[in-house]
């Protein structure tokens, strides 16, 4: 454990790379810093909703400072949520569609009466998974709007 302690800064600056390598060891990692693993998901989530709100027609629901518990949200305009969620599932995307049992949190952010998409990130996913995830909402945008 201590070995992995004083290598902390070196591998959340080469997180994407190394990723694959590091789940060879996850559990020396998990037990060594609760915080890297935690930035590092913050990492991965993030990069995703970072590309999704650069796209008009989304609406991606976050922390104020793009943290939060490794769930986020989306809305597709123009599609309904189920739909949304089918879509990607017939791409091999997991997600969630719907009010996720959440019904004050979907009062407040003004979904109650459509429901969000809702994607949940782990130590397993990988930054081209994120990406391509990314990518597959992008598309279902630009088929709405046809």
């Amino acid at each position: 454990l201590r070995q992995w302690s004083t290598r902390l800064p070196e591998v959340v600056a080469g997180f994407p790379a190394m990723w694959n390598s590091l789940l060879d060891r996850a559990g020396a990692w998990y037990a060594a810093s609760p915080a890297f693993l935690r930035s590092a998901l913050d990492m991965l989530a993030g990069r995703m909703m970072d590309m999704l709100e650069r796209c008009p027609g989304i609406t991606v629901f976050r922390g104020n400072n793009g943290s939060q518990s490794g769930l986020y949200s989306i809305v597709v305009d123009g599609l309904d949520c189920e739909e949304a969620g089918a879509a990607m599932a017939k791409r091999g995307i997991a997600v969630r569609a719907g009010l996720h049992c959440a019904p004050l949190a979907h009062r407040m952010a003004g979904t109650l009466d459509t429901g969000t998409v809702r994607f949940s990130f782990s130590a397993f996913n990988r930054r081209d998974q994120a990406e391509r995830a990314a990518e597959t909402v992008r598309e279902l945008v630009r088929a709405a709007k046809k």
